[in-house]
């Protein structure tokens, strides 16, 4: 099947680079609520045409844990649909984030704009390599790396050896430890 969003923009992937010297292994983290099928899948192939993609991780339905008022799950409508995307770049932490913003956009995201109960796209850099400490304005581990379920539980499956740069625990062990998450989630399946 043929990404025609993906054709249209490939200058994304303009100046990309795909080779091994350098390159890094880099975490995102992936949320919208709003026409959450249609951005995840463009956000997936945008990822794929703009960077070397390794693995993708299930999707999971949660509450947006920030509005209590609906963190109990009962209203669908504002219900995350949440993924993890581990991609291979040489690229800096800023260059990236400039990229991801670039598809946040192209999704209807507004840089700024409050966006409460309605995201249509947002996606963080959640491990930059080994990393630990400040890039480009960045901390490094994401601070919702391990203190969020809709982050640590597809982390620790695509991921699950892989140990945390600062805790020197694997994320699998983490997703172990973590116990009941105060959300819950739910494995969905994006619609063909």
């Amino acid at each position: 099947m043929r990404c025609v969003v993906c054709e249209v923009f490939l200058h994304l992937s303009e100046n990309s680079n795909h080779g091994d010297r350098l390159s890094r292994h880099v975490f995102l983290g992936l949320g919208s609520n709003r026409n959450r099928d249609q951005n995840l899948r463009i956000a997936i192939c945008q990822l794929k045409s703009t960077f070397a993609c390794i693995r993708i991780s299930p999707v999971y339905a949660s509450a947006p844990n920030h509005f209590p008022a609906v963190s109990n799950g009962d209203c669908d409508q504002f219900r995350y649909f949440n993924l993890v995307v581990e991609i291979k770049t040489a690229l800096s932490a800023s260059a990236i984030k400039s990229r991801l913003r670039e598809i946040e956009r192209l999704c209807g995201r507004i840089q700024g704009g409050s966006e409460a109960l309605s995201c249509p796209l947002d996606i963080d850099i959640l491990l930059y390599g080994d990393i630990v400490g400040q890039v480009d304005g960045f901390t490094f581990p994401h601070p919702d790396v391990d203190s969020r379920a809709y982050v640590l539980l597809p982390l620790s499956q695509i991921a699950p050896t892989l140990m945390h740069p600062r805790l020197n625990r694997s994320f699998a062990e983490l997703w172990q430890i973590f116990g009941n998450p105060p959300q819950s989630l739910q494995k969905v399946f994006l619609m063909d």
